[in-house]
């Protein structure tokens, strides 16, 4: 073999030996700070993926939009699954490259907040199961899915927002979410899973967003059809009280415009009688929900306020 062979097959050798692969779980993996990484392929590029948390003790971690191992770069696009289930970890930061979200991430961790990178469009399936302390989902407008059982247990969460091309809720996939209260589906949300919202006894308030009533499968507890108030579309109210599902709710009213209080098609002086009214002997929650004109959840003074502005100088 000619020296420049030689020379050709080292440099060959050299560069696989740096890109190499080790095997864990039938998955090419590298370690790089406290992150274990694998990699994936698709049909346009190798890419990583977040495989495991090498320090279980730590409690806030950064995810890089790429990241490096020898002379290779792969963009990170996917947190793996139990890749961060039952850590310490209250607070990760992900780059906007993140995808996917898969079943039982961030199972079991101590996560008090999580916001959705910008391009996620799945959360899969008991990504955040028992989550005890997570407090807040912050959803973004690409997240198109969330899974079976996905924030199941997290008992502190007090609201979900649904962007609005999300089109899919899974089963359970909110089951005993008892400090719930507030729920928005968007304009094309078409399917909630059966028992998605069981046991969350404390739903006060169910907003959709889209004409068409999504199909539901025995989502809701009792408790919540009973008393909790589902807003509708415009147009969509007969369509929401004959719909398989959404007819059990005894509450139901179309959504109307700010500071229109008493649903007549216009803002003025007797919107503000209704809030006092409601404020000086008190209400139904449909009374409640659209005389809570500033949205700061209660009924009081400020409301009224905000009112006048927007009588006065139409102001929203």
């Amino acid at each position: 073999m000619s020296m420049f062979l030689r020379k050709i097959c080292f440099v060959l050798f050299f560069a696989v030996s740096l890109c190499g692969v080790a095997q864990n779980d039938n998955l090419p993996f590298f370690d790089s700070g406290p992150i274990r990484y694998g990699i994936k392929s698709s049909s346009l590029r190798d890419y990583a993926i977040v495989q495991k948390l090498l320090e279980p003790g730590l409690t806030t971690v950064s995810i890089p939009y790429n990241v490096s191992r020898g002379i290779c770069n792969y963009y990170v696009e996917e947190i793996g699954s139990q890749a961060f289930s039952y850590s310490a970890l209250q607070s990760i930061e992900l780059s906007e490259g993140i995808h996917f979200i898969e079943s039982s991430a961030f199972e079991g961790s101590k996560l008090k907040r999580f916001e959705c990178p910008p391009h996620l469009r799945l959360i899969g399936d008991a990504a955040f199961r028992w989550c005890t302390d997570l407090e807040e989902i912050v959803t973004d407008a690409n997240l198109k899915e969330v899974g079976v059982g996905a924030f199941r247990g997290c008992l502190k969460l007090t609201r979900f927002d649904c962007p609005p091309d999300m089109h899919t809720i899974g089963q359970m996939a909110f089951y005993s979410c008892d400090a719930l209260k507030t729920v928005t589906f968007g304009k094309d949300m078409i399917n909630i899973g059966s028992m998605a919202f069981d046991a969350c006894w404390n739903i006060k308030l169910v907003v959709c967003g889209n004409p068409t009533p999504a199909t539901l499968d025995n989502a809701f507890t009792r408790d919540v059809y009973d008393n909790a108030l589902l807003v509708v579309p415009r147009g969509s109210l007969e369509a929401y009280k004959s719909a398989a599902g959404w007819k059990e709710f005894l509450n139901v009213a179309q959504d109307r415009n700010k500071g229109d209080t008493n649903g007549d098609e216009t803002i003025n002086s007797s919107d503000v009688v209704m809030v006092f009214n409601h404020i000086s002997t008190g209400g139904d929650v449909v009374s409640a929900y659209f005389s809570d004109v500033d949205g700061d959840g209660s009924v009081s003074s400020s409301d009224v306020v905000v009112l006048y502005n927007i009588i006065i100088n139409g102001n929203d």
